[in-house]
C-alpha cells in the first residue's frame, strides 16, 4: 500500500494587512461597514475570499 504523505496547503486570497496594526485593521473596517468590505473582497478576489491575507480558516 503507498501512503501519499504530501500536505496540501489551501490558500484563501485576502486583503493585505498593514505590519504596524496587522490583521486588526481588516477586523475594523468589518465593523464598520461589513457589507462594503465584502462586497470589494468579492469584487477584487473572486466569490471565495478571507477578510485578510493569510487569515486563517474563516472564509467570508
Amino acid at each position: 500500500m503507498i501512503a501519499n504523505t504530501i500536505e496540501r496547503k489551501i490558500t484563501v486570497p485576502g486583503a493585505r494587512v498593514s505590519p504596524l496594526f496587522g490583521h486588526i485593521s481588516q477586523v475594523l473596517n468589518f465593523v464598520g461597514d461589513s457589507i462594503k468590505l465584502s462586497s470589494r473582497l468579492f469584487e477584487k478576489y473572486g466569490s471565495v475570499v478571507a477578510l485578510a491575507e493569510g487569515g486563517g480558516t474563516n472564509v467570508y
